[in-house]
């Protein structure tokens, strides 16, 4: 078994309850830009959270034993092993005909306070959002592929329910 799905059984074990507002206060005291309030909802009733020890900073926790971490100013899931057609529920033609606008990669690089990661294949593809704006919808990012947004999901609560952590195996 590989260390990335040791550390999803790991988490899949914690119970994580609601973010209290504290644990949301301390979260925005560290990001130069206002919290959406419909990222503060999901925080606070679907998505619990998980202070860490070591600085009490506040990470969402995920449904289904994903987990974040807090990494210059994004947020990465690092768990990284799993099948994208599977886990998105897509294949490529549907992922490619959903939205019609698309942005050079480039471009979302350049916006690192706009698009964060919600989501990562660890080899290139990366599922991202807007939800501190207030949108979350979530978008497949293909920079090593395509550099290219294709929208997933209207919802980020959408986008987790779809997760199969099933499909992991030893």
């Amino acid at each position: 078994m590989n260390t990335d799905i040791k550390k999803i059984e790991y988490v899949a074990r914690l119970q994580p309850a609601p973010a209290s507002d504290s644990e949301i206060e301390g979260f925005q005291r560290n990001i130069p830009f206002p919290l959406s309030p419909t990222f503060v909802t999901y925080c606070l009733t679907q998505n619990g959270g998980i202070p860490l020890e070591k600085n009490n900073l506040f990470i969402p926790s995920k449904r289904h034993a994903q987990y974040w971490n807090m990494c210059g100013r994004r947020f990465i899931n690092s768990a990284g092993q799993f099948d994208v057609n599977c886990l998105y529920g897509l294949t490529v033609d549907e992922r490619c005909s959903i939205l019609r606008w698309t942005e050079n990669a480039r471009r979302v690089r350049r916006l690192p306070d706009l698009f964060w990661v919600v989501a990562s294949d660890g080899v290139g593809l990366e599922a991202v959002s807007q939800l501190t704006t207030g949108n979350d919808a979530v978008y497949l990012w293909e920079p090593n592929i395509e550099p290219h947004l294709f929208q997933m999901t209207d919802s980020l609560l959408e986008f987790y329910n779809s997760l199969e952590p099933e499909t992991f195996e030893e």
